[in-house]
């Protein structure tokens, strides 16, 4: 008997500033707030389905031997650098990566060049028809996103952060 097993997908956001440093670690814990992009994408990918996992970069490392069966790194312009490691990183180690985000909406050819996959645009409408082709083994180069109504927002999964509280 064949058993479907949940598929894992890991969201990062990279950051540009690496916590490994004194003033890049008080930034990261007092001066910023997770983003609520990842939540956002997180919603729109089918929870009956898929374990969503997220790693905001400027909190913790990704696991890069995680088994996940696909990664999606989003980035803005000042943390490509690092998105583009991060990305190579698990492609090295056998994984499907998608980019997304600011920087690669702006300049996907570039960053198709460290990815399986870029989304162009809000990822939140190209999720469907991307996890479709995941499914079937033919994922596009790209995914450009459809407008999104006002009417049609989804509310973010807040849930999918595992961020540790600050001591007092």
């Amino acid at each position: 008997m064949k058993v479907n097993r949940k598929k894992k997908i890991l969201l990062v956001n990279a950051h540009y500033i690496h916590r490994r440093g004194f003033i890049a670690k008080l930034m990261a814990k007092f001066l910023t707030n997770p983003l609520l992009t990842l939540p956002y994408v997180a919603s729109s990918i089918p929870e009956e389905k898929y374990d969503v996992i997220a790693v905001d970069d400027a909190y913790e490392d990704p696991d890069f031997d995680g088994k996940y069966d696909l990664v999606a790194v989003s980035t803005v312009t000042p943390a490509a650098p690092r998105a583009y490691w991060i990305a190579d990183r698990f492609r090295e180690n056998g994984r499907k990566v998608i980019m997304g985000g600011l920087h690669p909406s702006a300049l996907p050819f570039e960053a198709i060049q460290h990815a399986d996959s870029v989304v162009i645009g809000e990822a939140e409408s190209s999720m469907p028809k991307l996890l479709s082709d995941f499914e079937k083994g033919k994922l596009k180069r790209f995914y450009k996103s459809e407008r999104i109504e006002e009417n049609n927002i989804i509310l973010p999964r807040r849930d999918i952060y595992k961020i540790e509280p600050l001591a007092a």
